[in-house]
């Protein structure tokens, strides 16, 4: 009967934490921190990381996404060998939010409720662009948007969280 009910239990949990969201934070997504080596990425993951299109983008600077094909909507910018920034995009089935609760699809007015006057914005014709950074104004998370939603967002160090797409 005991065992019946620990198995129960871990169904559960595994249920559970399929479904919960990845939370983006300044700093993370996961176990996952800003500044990590490819190398220590990979070890995060518990296996290889794939560039986008199979080819390098420069010298110096790659977008990859896990080998395994989950968290498509995830990629991870590595510049001169460091983690510098973790975009999400609509690809995929998104599961991650902020902190605060904002995914891809959140309306403007709950972007706005969550983080009120700290976002700057620059108008596009394209959708707005909304910025909050962090207290110390070395990284901050962007949010792109088509005018009415977010479309998608990114966190990183300056200046790679302010490249437009992948790397520059």
């Amino acid at each position: 009967m005991k065992t019946g009910l620990f198995a129960i239990t871990i169904a559960c949990a595994t249920s559970l934490s399929a479904a919960s969201p990845h939370v983006l934070t300044m700093t993370s997504l996961g176990n996952v921190r800003i500044g990590m080596t490819l190398r220590e990425l990979q070890r995060a993951f518990g296996g290889r990381l794939t560039n986008s299109d199979g080819t390098s983008e420069s010298d110096s600077c790659w977008v990859y996404h896990r080998g395994d094909g989950s968290d498509k909507e995830v990629g991870y910018m590595i510049e001169r060998g460091q983690l510098t920034r973790i975009e999400v995009s609509a690809e995929g089935s998104p599961t991650t939010q902020t902190e605060s609760g904002i995914e891809i699809g959140s309306s403007l007015a709950e972007l706005r409720r969550a983080y009120g006057a700290k976002l700057l914005v620059e108008r596009n014709t394209q959708g707005d662009r909304f910025i909050l950074n962090a207290p110390d104004h070395r990284r901050a998370i962007i949010f792109e948007t088509d005018g009415r939603v977010v479309t998608t967002f990114r966190v990183g160090i300056y200046p790679s969280v302010t490249y437009n797409e992948g790397c520059e």
